[in-house]
C-alpha cells in the first residue's frame, strides 16, 4: 500500500531535521539497521525521497540486494 500524496507531505511536515534510523536486510535475511540525518522529500509526484549514504557501504549494498528498506523517525 502506498501513501497518498497528503499523508506524504503530512508526514514530512511534521519532520523538520533530525536523526531517523534506515531499516533492511542482510545477506542472511537477519535484521539490518544504521542511523542517517541525511534524508528528506524530494517529489510529491512521484513520491520520492532523498537518503544519502556511502555507495560503497554495507548500507548501500544491503539495501540494493535486499530491494527495500525502511526510516523510521526518531
Amino acid at each position: 500500500m502506498s501513501p497518498s500524496k497528503e499523508d506524504f507531505r503530512r508526514a514530512w511536515g511534521k519532520f523538520p531535521t533530525g536523526v531517523s534510523i534506515v531499516t533492511t536486510r542482510t545477506e542472511t535475511g537477519a535484521p539490518y539497521c544504521t542511523t542517517a540525518n541525511a534524508v528528506s522529500s524530494v517529489s510529491l509526484d512521484p513520491l520520492l525521497i532523498h537518503l544519502s549514504m556511502a555507495k560503497l557501504g554495507i548500507t548501500c549494498a544491503n539495501i540494493v540486494r535486499d530491494g527495500r528498506f525502511a526510516i523510521n523517525f526518531l
